[in-house]
């Protein structure tokens, strides 16, 4: 399994879904913020970035850091799927994004098949303890696999910045 230096290591979460917040142009100025925020953390030091590799946040942030590897920022994608088969049920689109979002980056697989929901905790365990800033893009709500992963990261004492995924206000928490 890849080893990351965890003192320079960054890892995101957040929502599959907010009302469109991760279609269209919101999607695109969301992945534009995080690609700017990827550069110039990478340019500061920061070497790694981890992502959960799920619709929504994860792809997007997937997005950002192939961006800013393509502008020239030094900084390695490290995609910690749950389960190998982890993007087998999703529509082809989703399937074909992906698989292409996975080639600027290195694969770990955190669980083995099959799926079951402990494996999206176990890969969010690993994210956090392979990180220790937490990017969250997050609405605020205080339940499911978002606000779970935060709770997670504060445990093991990662710092973590708050994006809301509409404004994109950021603060650290």
């Amino acid at each position: 399994m890849i080893q990351t230096d965890r003192t320079k290591a960054v890892h995101f979460t957040g929502h599959r879904k907010i009302a469109g917040a991760y279609e269209g142009p919101a999607q695109t100025k969301l992945m534009e913020f995080l690609s700017k925020l990827v550069t110039t953390w990478a340019a500061a030091g920061w070497t790694t970035w981890i992502s959960g590799g799920a619709i929504g946040v994860d792809q997007i942030a997937m997005e950002a850091v192939q961006w800013a590897m393509v502008f020239g920022a030094p900084a390695k994608l490290v995609i910690a799927r749950p389960f190998p088969s982890q993007a087998s049920k999703w529509p082809a689109k989703s399937q074909a994004r992906f698989a292409t979002l996975c080639e600027f980056g290195e694969i770990v697989d955190v669980s083995p098949d099959p799926y079951t929901p402990q494996k999206m905790q176990v890969r969010n365990v690993w994210m956090v303890e392979n990180a220790i800033v937490t990017i969250a893009c997050w609405d605020g709500t205080e339940k499911g696999g978002t606000w779970n992963c935060i709770q997670t990261a504060r445990k093991v004492g990662n710092k973590i910045l708050h994006i809301h995924p509409v404004t994109l206000e950021a603060r650290w928490l």
